[in-house]
């Protein structure tokens, strides 16, 4: 910066700039234009455009949003058999769900039933075919489980295909469509886990000879 005094009042003032300096006044004049752009009324705007580019982090869905999924340990599986179903639900949206119900529509042919649910239940009613539990409610983002263990009936024919859905409401749910889910199961015949056979002995070539087989834990066999 360079020093002027002034020779009559001895005043000294600072110089702006130097000369093949114009730093300072490039940024005296982009100060002015951007005071000017506010007192028209666009400096506002501006800042909102730039605001509304900034990378955002993942909101919550506005309103009372929930949801459920419904994942079971296999989808295939043997008479007599145990399984687990999890049921996975939460409270999406930004807003308290009140009254929440969920229901778990179990289908035949299955025995055993053990049943465990997380939050604070104030409802339970037993089917079947319809398990509900009724939940006071969900804050915004809030989840919770219910885990049904069960045991395929030894009497379930093979090829018997499974369906267990899963449904949750509340008032004033803004999204409908994740609002239930299922898994199907398919019931597989049972393992030959012993097979024993016995026959004539000795057996001469090209003679006839008795030929017997014993199976236990399992379902046909075929001779050839």
């Amino acid at each position: 910066m360079r020093h002027h005094v002034h020779p009559e009042t001895g005043v000294t003032r600072r110089g702006l700039a130097q000369a093949g300096h114009p730093v300072a006044i490039l940024a005296i004049a982009a100060l002015c234009g951007a005071l000017l752009l506010t007192a028209l009324g666009f400096g506002s705007s501006l800042a909102a455009d730039r605001a509304s580019t900034q990378p955002q982090g993942v909101l919550a869905i506005p309103g009372v949003d929930v949801a459920i999924t419904k994942t079971v340990t296999s989808a295939q599986v043997e008479p007599g058999a145990r399984i687990t179903f999890t049921l996975d639900f939460a409270n999406l949206g930004d807003s308290p769900a009140g009254t929440v119900v969920v229901t778990d529509i179990l289908p035949a042919g299955l025995t055993n039933l053990s049943i465990q649910a997380s939050g604070n239940v104030s409802t339970y009613a037993a089917g079947p075919p319809n398990w509900v539990w009724q939940f006071p409610g969900l804050a915004s983002e809030e989840s919770d489980v219910i885990v049904i263990g069960a045991t395929i009936s030894p009497g379930v024919v093979r090829g018997t295909v499974l369906t267990n859905t899963a449904q949750i409401s509340a008032v004033g749910d803004v999204d409908s469509g994740n609002n239930q889910s299922a898994v199907t199961i398919t019931v597989l015949d049972l393992p030959i886990v012993g097979l024993t056979a016995t026959s004539d002995s000795p057996t001469l070539l090209g003679g006839t000879t008795n030929f017997t087989a014993s199976v236990t834990s399992g379902t046909s066999v075929a001779y050839a």
